[in-house]
């Protein structure tokens, strides 16, 4: 998801309850258009902070260990990963081959 479509997807999600806050008296019309452009003002930095803290956890050199051991293709023995699937084998050897070596 975009950060454009989850904006959209917010934007829409308090449209729905500040109507639904007004027709039930809760909150007047001035009220809503303040708490809604307030609640988005905070969640535009907070997102991006948050995805820049995701993803500097997720790509790190542990999680994408954990994640490769985690496939049904690989076995775990102690610190050494088996792969099983021929293909997935061939490819990982080609990738970790350095560029001019034989």
């Amino acid at each position: 998801m975009t950060q454009e479509q989850l904006t959209g997807i917010i934007r829409a999600v308090l449209g729905v309850a500040g109507t639904l806050a007004t027709v039930f008296g809760i909150l007047s019309a001035d009220q809503v258009g303040v708490l809604t452009s307030w609640i988005l003002e905070i969640l535009g930095p907070t997102s991006v902070f948050g995805a820049v803290i995701w993803s500097w956890i997720s790509n790190s050199k542990k999680a994408l260990v954990q994640s490769v051991a985690a496939m049904a293709e690989t076995s775990v023995d102690g610190n050494k990963i088996t792969v099983h699937d021929r293909a997935l084998a061939t490819a990982a050897s080609i990738a970790a081959t350095p560029v001019g070596r034989p």
